[in-house]
């Protein structure tokens, strides 16, 4: 059968990965690896795949590379791979904002409790 993608749903996730990718085509029993742009995602074996359905978990990708990126699979067996005709994008996730004035309050509260009355 003739390695294909067809679909993927979904088809945005954020740049911290983790994100179940389900694609659908043809011959993917014998993908071996897919390729998020340049980065390797992981097979979900813990899901059912077939010959017309993988699940893949995303990859993680700096948030400076944000944007659209093809998914590839590889069969390394036959050699043979194909790509996506659409685009996976990924969102940046903003990080958490920490309180210096906090966390400089608690460091004092936790050194300077010596004990004393």
């Amino acid at each position: 059968m003739t390695l294909a993608v067809s679909s993927f749903l979904p088809t945005t996730g954020p740049t911290s990965g983790g994100t179940r990718v389900v694609i659908t085509g043809t011959g993917l029993t014998a993908v071996t690896s897919v390729m998020f742009g340049d980065t390797e995602g992981r097979i979900d074996t813990s899901a059912t795949n077939t010959a017309t359905s993988l699940t893949v978990i995303a990859p993680a990708i700096p948030n400076a590379n944000a944007g659209d990126v093809k998914i590839t699979v590889l069969d390394s067996a036959t050699p043979a791979e194909a790509q996506s005709s659409g685009s996976y994008t990924y969102t940046a996730v903003s990080s958490p904002v920490q309180s210096t004035t906090l966390a400089k309050k608690w460091a004092w509260q936790v050194s300077d409790d010596s004990g004393a009355t």
